[in-house]
């Protein structure tokens, strides 16, 4: 879902469902969980450096990250597209995720718990 301003108005452009089998109408009332509209905006994010030429789809993951040489070689392997798309592979939540919220499970998981989940599956 997405808000359109043009000269001739806005408008609300809305594709695909909130949940599968859920036959519902997307509109400009529909609550999203705030995550889900982050990853969106960062997909936009990465639409904008590819357009400018800073980064691209086929780039591995490493390249982009090589300041962060902690998580080794299986991270390599990682496309920016597989990362964006959701298709790397990778679990959904990290193994050694124990939030202390489980209604905000990344509230406390910082980059070094990351460091650390991207150490253990190599």
């Amino acid at each position: 879902m997405v808000g359109v301003i043009e000269p001739q108005g806005r408008r609300i452009v809305a594709y695909g469902s909130l949940d599968k089998g859920d036959t519902r109408p997307l509109n400009g009332d529909t609550i999203f969980e705030l995550a889900r509209s982050r990853r969106c905006s960062r997909r936009f994010e990465l639409a904008d450096m590819v357009q400018r030429g800073e980064v691209a789809l086929t780039d591995r993951w490493r390249s982009i990250f090589r300041r962060n040489q902690a998580a080794g070689a299986r991270r390599a392997r990682y496309h920016v597209a597989d990362l964006s798309t959701h298709t790397s592979g990778l679990p959904r939540l990290p193994a050694n995720m124990q939030p202390k919220d489980s209604a905000n499970p990344y509230a406390d998981y910082t980059v070094a718990s990351s460091i650390s989940f991207f150490r253990a599956i190599n």
